[in-house]
């Protein structure tokens, strides 16, 4: 299964922010379908304009051109135009230090800079395991 963050400008990051960034948040649930997004798969293959991701719960179930979606999946999932937008995989950042100096609020803003900007993936390096206890517990 292709893993992928949509990487949005404009007004959507209030649509995420609102929704996806809640700790301890219940799992969400139902259909969403992101439309006509450009995707980039991240093999060095051309862009692919025009694509659709279909998530269910906190799945992508499926990624497929904007030509395939029939009236059925329109009408049972809530739809989310993304037209002009990219759709990419998530970044790691494999080498971070939260908890040095040990500093909740400032980590938890680096974490939501980042995943801003899609990192979606962190390696936390050498810190002291009881400082980013809370981050780990929080679900951030």
């Amino acid at each position: 299964m292709l893993i992928v963050v949509l990487i949005l400008a404009g007004t959507y990051p209030s649509i995420v922010r609102s929704e996806y960034l809640k700790p301890f948040a219940p799992p969400q649930k139902g259909m969403v379908l992101f439309r006509d997004a450009t995707l980039i798969d991240g093999t060095g293959s051309p862009e692919q304009k025009s694509m659709d991701v279909l998530v269910i719960g906190e799945r992508i179930e499926r990624v497929f051109p904007d030509t395939e979606a029939d009236q059925s999946l329109l009408h049972g999932a809530k739809v989310v135009a993304v037209t002009g937008r990219f759709l990419m995989p998530g970044f790691i950042d494999a080498h971070v230090h939260f908890a040095t100096p040990s500093n909740w609020r400032q980590a938890e803003a680096i974490m939501r800079r980042d995943f801003y900007g899609g990192v979606t993936a962190v390696r936390d390096m050498a810190d002291d395991l009881r400082a980013v206890g809370e981050p780990a517990r929080a679900d951030l």
